[in-house]
């Protein structure tokens, strides 16, 4: 069986995507295994029989995927915060379809983060919360995958320190949308 890792940016994917290809956790990184579709990397590894793919992409982009689809997430301003300190360069843009100019990640939606959310959600056989992974983790045995969580320490995520004041606010208010629809599920 085929598995997609499919997961709003800087929400512990690439610790899963180690975990579920058992690959050492300090390893290879999913950008050391691609594949190009257009203009767009599908990172992906292979595990015995079967693929493991890992998307920032929407469920459109993988609406024809024939295999087990899980949806990760974690709170939305810590992943937003931390895109913006660590991940913030056009090549990561790609990871999430977006091939335009940075804009202000603070004031608009630009990388789509709400409508990869809303796509996935209705589309998934599994739902995981970054903040509740080992407790969530355990509906794969369900399709006869078991994943050994024991070194899992939740990251002290605090990216939203380093952000002023007007930054959090425009967090806040652009993505209020989205915080509450993530409150919601869980």
């Amino acid at each position: 069986m085929n598995i997609l890792l499919a997961s709003i940016q800087r929400s512990g994917s690439t610790y899963l995507f180690r975990k579920l290809a058992g690959l050492p956790i300090k390893s290879t990184t999913p950008k050391d295994h691609f594949i190009v579709k257009g203009e767009t990397p599908i990172f992906y590894v292979k595990n015995g029989d079967y693929k493991i793919f890992k998307t920032h992409l929407p469920h459109e982009y993988w609406k024809d995927f024939d295999g087990l689809k899980i949806f990760l997430f974690g709170d939305i301003i810590q992943s937003i915060a931390s895109t913006y300190h660590k991940r913030f360069e056009p090549n990561s843009f790609k990871q999430c379809g977006y091939f335009g100019e940075k804009k202000d990640i603070f004031t608009e939606d630009f990388l789509g983060f709400e409508h990869m959310f809303d796509s996935w959600i209705g589309n998934a056989n599994v739902i995981l919360r970054y903040e509740n992974l080992k407790e969530d983790i355990k509906q794969l045995s369900s399709y006869g995958i078991e994943v050994d969580l024991s070194d899992f320490n939740l990251r002290l995520r605090n990216n939203e320190k380093n952000l002023s004041q007007s930054q959090y606010g425009n967090l806040l208010q652009t993505y209020y949308s989205l915080i509450h629809k993530t409150k919601l599920l869980f």
